[in-house]
C-alpha cells in the first residue's frame, strides 16, 4: 500500500535528519578533544568508541527495528481447537564472517575518519565525506544489482558531487590560530573514510536483510573493534605513531559521552536509515552534514567564515537528497503494487496447524 511506503519514507528522512545532527555534533567533539583537550589520540579515540558498541548486544532484546508495515515476520497457527494465533519466526541470522567483514569496513571507515579529523576542518571533512554517495552508487550497481540507466539517482548523485565540488573549492577562511591547519593527507584520508562507508552501506543491505538483527550485527562491531582494535594500539605504540596514554577524567568523560551519542547511538541509527531508505538516500542524505558543519564551524565555534557561494552548494545537496528519497519512494511502490495478495486470488492465507494431525 502506498501509506506503508510513504511511512517508511519518512520516518527513514526524520531517523537521517538526526544522523545529521549528531554525526556534525560529533566531528565538532572530537575536533575539540584533539585540540582544545589536547588528546591527540585518534587510534585510542576509535577503538574505545566503537567497542562501547557491545552494549548494543545488551540491549538488543528491547530494542524494536521499526518498518513501517505489518510484521513481515508473522504467520499464523492454527491449534487443535481450531483458533488461529499469530506466530513470530525466527530472525533470519547472518553468517558470523559476513558480520566480521562488516565491522572490518565499518572499523576502517571510522578509523579514517577520526584520523582526518586532525588534518582537515570539519567543513571540509562533511565535504569530502560526502562523496561516499558516488561510492555507494558505483557499489550498489554492482553488488545490489540497482539499474545503471535511472535518470534520478544519476541526476542525484552529479547534483552533489557538484554541491561537493562547489563547497570544497571555496573552502571558509580560518578566522583563529586554533583552526586546524588542512593537507592533502586529511583530504585522503576523508576520501578513503567515504569509500569504505560505501562499501559498508551496500554490504549491509546485501548481508543483513532482516531488520530485526541490527542491533546484533552493531553490537557485535564492538567485538570485531576490540579484536582489531588492541593489536592496532600496540603497533602504533611500538612504531611511535602513537604512544599509548590514558586520558584525564574530563577526557574521559567527553570520550564516553560522545562515543555512547556519537557512535553508538548514531551508528544503529544510520543503519535503520539504510534499510528505510536504501544505502544511497543515506549517503546523499549525509552530504547535509555540509552546510550544517559549515554552521557550526563560524557560529557555534568561530573557526571560519564563509561567504554566499555556498548556499549553491549547499542547495544542490538538498536537491539531491530529495530527488533519490523521493525516487526510492517511487521503487517502493512499484515493488508493492508488483506482490499479489492470496485474497486478491481468491486463495486464503495459509495456515501451520499445531498439534496432532487426524
Amino acid at each position: 500500500m502506498a501509506t506503508s511506503a510513504t511511512r517508511r519514507m519518512l520516518l527513514g528522512l526524520a531517523v537521517m535528519a538526526v544522523v545529521v545532527i549528531t554525526f556534525v555534533a560529533s566531528g565538532a567533539v572530537i575536533q575539540l578533544i584533539f585540540t582544545s583537550g589536547d588528546y591527540d589520540k585518534p587510534v585510542a579515540l576509535t577503538v574505545y568508541s566503537l567497542t562501547l558498541s557491545v552494549l548494543l548486544l545488551a540491549c538488543r532484546n528491547y530494542i524494536h527495528m521499526p518498518d513501517g508495515q505489518e510484521n513481515p515476520a508473522e504467520t499464523s497457527l492454527l491449534t487443535e481447537s481450531g483458533t488461529a494465533v499469530p506466530a513470530e519466526k525466527e530472525p533470519t541470522w547472518p553468517k558470523r564472517r559476513l558480520v566480521w567483514a562488516l565491522g572490518a569496513m565499518w572499523f576502517a571507515s571510522q578509523l579514517t575518519y577520526n584520523i582526518s579529523l586532525k588534518y582537515t576542518s570539519v567543513a571540509t571533512n562533511s565535504s569530502l565525506s560526502s562523496c561516499s554517495s558516488v561510492f555507494t552508487f558505483i557499489f550498489s550497481i554492482v553488488l545490489l544489482r540497482y539499474p545503471l540507466c535511472r535518470a534520478a539517482p544519476i541526476s542525484a548523485v552529479l547534483m552533489c558531487v557538484l554541491g561537493v565540488l562547489i563547497t570544497a573549492l571555496n573552502r571558509p577562511s580560518p578566522k583563529t590560530d586554533l583552526a586546524v591547519q588542512e593537507n592533502i593527507l586529511g583530504d585522503c584520508l576523508a576520501l578513503g573514510s567515504a569509500c569504505c562507508y560505501g562499501l559498508f552501506t551496500c554490504c549491509l543491505k546485501l548481508w543483513v536483510p532482516d531488520e530485526r538483527m541490527v542491533a546484533y550485527v552493531f553490537g557485535m562491531f564492538g567485538v570485531v573493534a576490540f579484536a582489531l582494535g588492541v593489536p592496532l594500539l600496540a603497533l602504533c605504540h611500538v612504531t611511535g605513531l602513537e604512544a599509548l596514554a590514558l586520558p584525564t577524567w574530563g577526557q574521559f568523560g567527553a570520550m564516553t559521552a560522545n562515543a555512547v551519542l556519537g557512535s553508538v547511538a548514531s551508528d544503529y541509527l544510520l543503519s535503520v536509515a539504510v534499510i528505510l531508505l536504501s544505502p544511497l538516500s543515506a549517503a546523499v542524505g549525509l552530504s547535509l552534514t555540509i552546510p550544517l558543519s559549515l554552521v557550526v564551524d563560524s557560529t557555534i565555534l568561530g573557526l571560519h567564515s564563509f561567504k554566499g557561494v555556498y548556499m549553491l552548494g549547499s542547495a544542490l545537496v538538498f536537491g539531491a537528497v530529495v530527488l533519490i528519497s523521493w525516487d526510492t519512494y517511487n521503487i517502493d511502490l512499484e515493488k508493492e503494487a508488483e506482490v499479489v495478495s492470496p485474497q486478491a486470488r481468491g486463495q486464503e492465507e495459509p495456515l501451520v496447524h499445531c498439534g496432532k494431525s487426524s
